[in-house]
């Protein structure tokens, strides 16, 4: 199937209608509520990278729908947003 696998067995087992999983990944080791952390940066822009790599991976699901980064001047903010979401364009 495009992209959703069917749950459910053979006919005459199972449910009569058909379930499907969700596109994105379900990560059940990682349902965390994160609502204010503070993080003493890494120097260098790959490390924030990698950062926002690992931040992504622990706590971004495909559903959500609005990220905030908040910080001073010169702290980073850019760099972690483009580690967060690779390929972002920024303006």
């Amino acid at each position: 199937m495009d992209g959703a696998e069917t749950l459910g067995g053979s006919e005459g087992t199972g449910p009569s209608k058909s379930t499907y999983l969700p596109f994105f990944e379900y990560r059940p080791h990682s349902h965390e509520t994160l609502i204010y952390a503070t993080y003493y940066a890494p120097r260098g822009r790959q490390r924030l990278y990698m950062l926002g790599n690992e931040l992504s991976y622990r706590y971004l699901y495909a559903n959500d729908l609005i990220v905030g980064v908040i910080g001073g001047p010169g702290s980073g903010k850019s760099t972690l947003v483009r580690g967060l979401f690779p390929g972002l364009e920024l303006t």
